[in-house]
C-alpha cells in the first residue's frame, strides 16, 4: 500500500479533489469558504517558494555567477520582445 500511495498518489489526490469539487461545488465558488481565486494564487506562492527552498546553495551559487546569460535573457524578454510587439501592432 506504502509503495501505491508513493507511486500514485498525485493522481490519487487529483481524483480525490475533482470527486469533492463535483459534491461540493459551492466551497470554490466566489462566496464559498474556500475562495478559488484566492486559493489559486496561494497555492502557486506555495508551489515557488518550496521549489526555492529545496535548491541546493551550490546551485544558487552557480546561477548567480551566470549573471551574462541572465542579463541577455532579461534584455530580450523585456526590451526586444516588447519593442518588437509595439512595431509590429501599427
Amino acid at each position: 500500500m506504502k509503495v501505491f500511495l508513493l507511486r500514485y498518489g498525485f493522481f490519487l489526490g487529483l481524483g480525490l479533489a475533482i470527486l469533492a469539487a463535483a459534491f461540493f461545488p459551492e466551497y470554490g465558488s466566489d462566496e464559498g469558504f474556500l475562495y478559488g481565486k484566492l486559493v489559486s494564487k496561494i497555492g502557486v506562492v506555495l508551489i515557488f517558494f518550496f521549489q526555492g527552498i529545496s535548491l541546493a546553495s551550490e546551485n544558487l551559487k552557480k546561477g548567480i555567477l551566470e549573471w551574462k546569460l541572465h542579463l541577455i535573457i532579461q534584455g530580450y524578454i523585456f526590451l526586444l520582445v516588447p519593442f518588437v510587439g509595439f512595431s509590429l501592432s501599427f
